[in-house]
């Protein structure tokens, strides 16, 4: 079974942040960099210092380019490209929340790695959507960095 276009950018987020927080000479990341978990509600921070967790939030299509007719891809039953934006969110989940190795420095340093990069099938380099506060819990600061990144329907 082959990956989906949001599997490979998934897949790829996940690569670019692994290269960004592995240090020269190192062989694995600082931190732990997975996927979201199924479940969330279960999901506990192993990590002694903190997590990078990537899920695919949502997409945004807009109207097929060539149509100019509404409906016109049910008239002619021929799939009209379309422009879709994933929409990616990492969850950092993090120990501490300032300092190098706090939550306020790993979003900035996610977000220097991530934005402009060609990501998985994307037709164009990803860009940033937002950022912020999400819950603190037990002493995990959790924090959210969205990005966006253009590929075809």
């Amino acid at each position: 079974m082959s990956r989906t276009r949001t599997q490979a950018v998934i897949d790829a987020v996940l690569e670019k942040l692994k290269a960004a927080f592995t240090s020269a000479g190192e062989t694995a990341p600082r931190y732990a960099i997975e996927l979201y978990p199924d479940d969330p509600s279960r999901y506990r921070l192993a990590h002694p210092v903190g997590a990078l967790l990537v899920r695919h939030l949502a997409s945004e299509y807009a109207p097929p380019q060539n149509s100019g007719m509404r409906h016109q891809s049910l008239v002619s039953q021929q799939a009209m490209p379309q422009e879709r934006t994933l929409i990616v969110r990492v969850t950092v989940m993090f120990r501490q929340l300032n300092g190098a190795d706090g939550v306020t420095a790993v979003v900035d340093q996610a977000s220097d790695a991530l934005h402009g990069a060609v990501l998985g099938d994307s037709r164009g380099g990803a860009y940033l959507v937002g950022d912020g506060f999400e819950d603190v819990t037990g002493g995990v600061w959790e924090h959210s960095l969205e990005i966006a990144v253009p590929v075809w329907s």
